[in-house]
């Protein structure tokens, strides 16, 4: 598996900027970012956002999305900005590379300050930091197991971690936890694979959904390391792990302290009993979300581009009862039973003959219609 270093990822980043950036702006020193924090913002996601996502913001965009342009995320006001980039859904907390910020640099070329599709590789890197140290906004609250120090015997020959998850659920489910192989690379990393669900007898099978799966070191993610990121799943919890496994894929994780000290815990965009009612309130959010960030831009009572308006789909009433050029805009159900098919929210996007958003890459539509497709087949 080859890995960027994080030197040479930052080398290919920061070329010849150009585009909406300012030449003017450069990052904060130390003091100033200090100077920043203070400004306002003390909750966990306003603060993770001024030293992550806001100075490539101000680096590259505040040119014109600093004073002159709406919206107005590359703001010398951090709070403006933060707001911004909140209220309009520029980020897309559960599924972070679909983001509008990366999008308009990978999809859309919009006035990227080098290689676009590095741009994006960057801001969606800048994303994930943000998510990492509480990013969300309310929009979206991660769960995580509890933490487990490496075992100090650690070696080339795989061993299991267990990571609890009992905890997460309400009410809980008695010795829930994710198991996981994890190895010594012999270098400066460490390898897991296999993780998969089990707990302990009481109870019968439980179905849980998960979605969005990284794992932190000593509470710090980094992205330049591969991840299980886009993962999404129900499965059924039983006595036995076998027919459990979450995902086929490895990850490594880079070494801090080493064997014995590091702390590892697994985080999860959801966690959850599979028919709960905040699962699919989470569900409809992320999906309202995504019609905000990607869609009412073109298509809103003011600019109905095709003849369509979506900016008065406001609640999940609003989407199941909408027709949208004769057609339902959601048909509830399994897809299986042509839920999907007969719903043009999902058609337009994931069908055969999808072509919205515009501009999109292969990978980006799979997880769009993904996500329209759990909250579809989930809604009760």
């Amino acid at each position: 598996m080859m890995r960027i270093t994080k030197a040479a990822f930052t080398l290919a980043v920061w070329g010849i900027l150009t585009g909406c950036q300012d030449p003017t702006l450069t990052f904060q020193s130390e003091s100033e970012q200090s100077a920043l924090n203070s400004q306002g913002g003390s909750d966990n996601s306003s603060l993770a956002f001024q030293q992550t996502v806001y100075p490539l913001l101000r680096q590259n965009c505040a040119g014109c999305h600093g004073a002159n342009q709406s919206p107005l995320f590359a703001s010398a006001n951090v709070n403006t900005a933060y707001s911004e980039v909140i209220s309009t859904g520029k980020v897309n907390f559960d599924a972070p590379s679909t983001s509008r910020l990366v999008q308009r640099l990978s999809g859309d070329l919009h006035n990227c300050w080098g290689n676009c599709d590095t741009n994006a590789s960057l801001m969606l890197t800048k994303i994930q930091d943000w998510i990492s140290q509480g990013g969300g906004g309310g929009v979206s609250n991660r769960v995580f197991s509890a933490e487990v120090v490496v075992p100090a015997n650690l070696s080339t020959t795989a061993q299991d971690m267990s990571f609890p998850i009992a905890s997460v659920f309400n009410p809980q489910i008695a010795g829930a936890r994710v198991l996981v192989s994890v190895v010594d690379t012999a270098g400066g990393a460490y390898r897991l694979s296999n993780p998969r669900l089990i707990k302990d007898a009481a109870g019968g099978v439980v179905p849980i959904a998960l979605q969005s799966i990284r794992v932190l070191n000593n509470s710090l993610f980094d992205p330049t390391t591969t991840t299980w990121d886009l993962v999404s799943k129900i499965l059924n919890i039983t006595t036995t792990a076998a027919n459990n496994q979450v995902t086929a894929s490895s990850l490594l994780i880079l070494k801090s302290a080493g064997p014995g000290v590091d702390r590892l815990k697994m985080s999860f965009a959801i966690l959850d009993y599979a028919n709960s009612p905040g699962l699919a309130a989470s569900r409809f959010a992320a999906v309202k979300q995504l019609v905000q960030g990607r869609c009412t831009s073109c298509h809103n009572s003011g600019n109905a581009r095709g003849g369509v308006e979506l900016d008065g789909l406001l609640t999940e009433a609003d989407f199941l009862n909408a027709t949208i050029k004769g057609r339902d805009w959601v048909v509830p159900g399994p897809c299986a039973a042509g839920g999907c098919n007969n719903s043009y929210f999902w058609d337009v996007i994931a069908g055969p003959g999808g072509t919205m958003p515009t501009n999109p890459q292969g990978a980006e539509r799979a997880v769009l219609g993904a996500q329209i497709r759990t909250w579809i087949e989930g809604i009760q």
